[in-house]
């Protein structure tokens, strides 16, 4: 059953991670709502990645619970949640330099598709999606940043996800070259595939996100619509340094 465009796909309750004492997340609920594209924001050190690798799997969190589509994901494994349906990228682009574009994109479609037919099939569909069709012959190693950072959503989309988490796709990216990866992204959220994303630009947050989780030492200190947060005084003073205007 699908679930409603105001539904929560994923949701967080009472999440603590730690790390010799120190609490990265504390006692975390939040939600991401289906269909959406959802952010994550705060400062450096708020606990915004560590997020991330919990959800995926690539940290096992003290306590709380992880619910996607019901289902608590806590202590998964990350190619078990994959195979659920969630998928991330990650701030440093990690692709397998000598491999073609293409096969590059086919080791994340084997998460469903066994046969070589119809992975190439589903790999190709992605770099069309991408902007990457006219180089799937190309070495992933003569890919530039953008190339390469295109390259990673290929692949992540390949497996063919409910939930995309992207951490700083954006990061390292000139103005033309983050426009082009809105549209991107945006795309990806048309085709069905809801989003939730870590970037540090606020104008890019404001405008291109419906719901965003505000996080500050480990804490969720707001959740809401663009228009919400930027005018909650706790995210001003935390994050923000003064009132933010949304377009």
């Amino acid at each position: 059953m699908m679930k409603r465009a105001d539904a929560s796909l994923l949701s967080v309750r009472d999440l603590t991670m730690e790390f010799r004492g120190l609490k990265a997340l504390s006692r975390l609920d939040m939600n991401v709502m289906s269909g959406k594209v959802n952010g994550l924001i705060g400062p450096n050190g708020a606990g915004k990645t560590t997020l991330f690798n919990v959800i995926s799997g690539f940290l096992k969190p003290q306590e709380g619970r992880i619910l996607f589509e019901d289902r608590n994901l806590a202590g998964l494994r990350p190619h078990e949640i994959c195979r659920l349906g969630i998928v991330r990228t990650f701030q440093i682009v990690k692709v397998f330099p000598e491999l073609s574009v293409l096969k590059n994109v086919m080791i994340g479609s084997f998460n469903r598709h066994k046969n070589n037919k119809q992975s190439q099939e589903v790999s190709e569909k992605v770099l069309e999606m991408v902007g990457l069709a006219g180089k799937k012959n190309r070495l992933a190693s003569s890919l530039t940043l953008s190339g390469r950072k295109r390259l990673e959503l290929a692949r992540a989309l390949a497996t063919e996800p409910a939930l995309l988490l992207l951490d700083e796709t954006m990061a390292g990216l000139n103005p033309t070259e983050g426009e082009e990866m809105l549209s991107v992204i945006h795309e990806i959220n048309r085709s069905g595939v809801t989003i939730f994303m870590i970037e540090h630009m606020m104008n890019i947050m404001m405008s291109v996100c419906e719901h965003i989780v505000v996080l500050n030492y480990g804490e969720k200190i707001a959740e809401g619509n663009p228009g919400e947060i930027s005018k909650d005084r706790r995210v001003i003073e935390a994050y923000l340094g003064e009132e933010f205007t949304v377009a």
